[in-house]
């Protein structure tokens, strides 16, 4: 109830008919909901966001799953020095990160481009992928892939036949977790969208320094409804999947 009771108070409230943000609210309304999908500028922003959290889940779960791959195989002494730099996003501070970000995005004159942000969200989600995919692949079992091997099959086909099907639910969830975070990411963002390229957490940040009321509750229930319908759908996929593989 801890964790959640926070969730709970954004959803009521988005609800409120006050024309300021309180808590219980003295009216029930749909109106901040209308003003939410009438409003141009924050559908924009929020086709933006969906588009760009597509785009880094795709990048990032194909870039980080070969990096975990290649991580988890090789042999070199300066391994655990690399896994560890696949951690750096990490920990560095969000605004250390942005503003980085910033200059180097300036310095190229890609400041406030779709790129900027696409290669900023991939740069912040790889590490999620490489944990995930890291910790799937370490519970794999090696001995499969080489009983595969051992029966005539080259390294390659061993590898795409056995282990990624192996591993798939790992990538998968990995590449579902690079969205969500990609989604609802603001802090770095904040460094580097244009006057066309601002994603919804953007637009509701800027909206609540000028703005009191329970508009920014119905925004965010509109990003919990989706988070909450990505993970459903890809758990109801995985399921579907599970139950396919054994008939077959």
């Amino acid at each position: 109830m801890f964790l959640l009771a926070p969730i709970l108070i954004v959803i009521i409230t988005s609800f409120s008919a006050d024309q300021f943000m309180q808590f219980p609210p003295s009216g029930w309304s749909l109106r901040w909901y209308v003003t939410f999908f009438e409003d141009e500028r924050l559908m924009n922003g929020l086709l933006l966001s969906t588009g760009l959290a597509l785009v880094t889940a795709a990048v990032a779960g194909t870039v980080g799953s070969m990096a975990a791959f290649a991580l988890t195989r090789m042999k070199s002494r300066y391994g655990e020095l690399i896994r560890s730099l696949h951690t750096a996003p990490l920990i560095t501070p969000g605004v250390v990160t942005g503003l980085a970000m910033l200059i180097f995005f300036s310095t190229l004159g890609l400041r406030g481009s779709f790129l900027a942000l696409v290669v900023g969200h991939v740069v912040l989600s790889i590490p999620f992928v490489v944990l995930i995919v890291v910790a799937g692949l370490q519970s794999f079992d090696k001995s499969i892939e080489e009983a595969a091997v051992s029966l005539g099959a080259s390294r390659p086909v061993a590898f795409i036949t056995v282990t990624i099907p192996a591993v798939k639910t790992s990538v998968i969830s990995a590449a579902v977790f690079a969205f969500l975070n990609s989604f609802d990411e603001v802090v770095v963002t904040l460094f580097l969208p244009g006057p066309r390229t601002k994603t919804l957490p953007v637009a509701m940040f800027e909206y609540i320094q000028h703005n009191l009321d329970p508009l920014p509750a119905a925004i965010s229930t509109v990003l919990i409804g989706i988070a909450m319908l990505v993970v459903f759908a890809t758990a109801r996929f995985g399921t579907i999947g599970r139950l396919m593989g054994q008939r077959v």
